[in-house]
């Protein structure tokens, strides 16, 4: 377990430096701010809309969320070896597509900028 810790920290580490690195090049000035602050709006919505999700399908609020996640890991192979090949597929998948964008963004700008 100590070793799917390290691996998704270091997956999460990348994926939010690519979003960091794509930040970068929309906002010239005060850049890391800027995207420090987008980032925390975000996240603030989307754990928001999770949360009244959760108290408008389930009756018993949002501990009925937990009842959702037994089900779905009740079976005891799951829970011995969790799939965590579809969560270091996506970051990945993600991380890469933000480093691209990120690097056609800066060519684009940096060829804009010698005319």
């Amino acid at each position: 377990m100590p070793k799917d810790v390290f691996t998704i920290s270091l997956f999460v580490y990348f994926f939010s430096q690519s979003l960091y690195i794509l930040g970068s090049t929309f906002w010239e000035k005060s850049s890391f701010i800027k995207t420090f602050v987008a980032m925390s709006v975000i996240n603030i919505v989307f754990i928001n809309i999770c949360r009244w999700a959760m108290i408008l399908f389930y009756e018993e609020g949002t501990s009925g969320f937990i009842n959702v996640l037994n089900s779905f890991f009740s079976n005891s192979e799951v829970m011995e070896k969790p799939p965590l090949f579809l969560l270091y597929t996506a970051l990945s998948v993600f991380t890469l597509a933000n480093w691209v964008l990120a690097f056609f963004r800066f060519r684009e700008s940096e060829i804009i900028k010698r005319f």
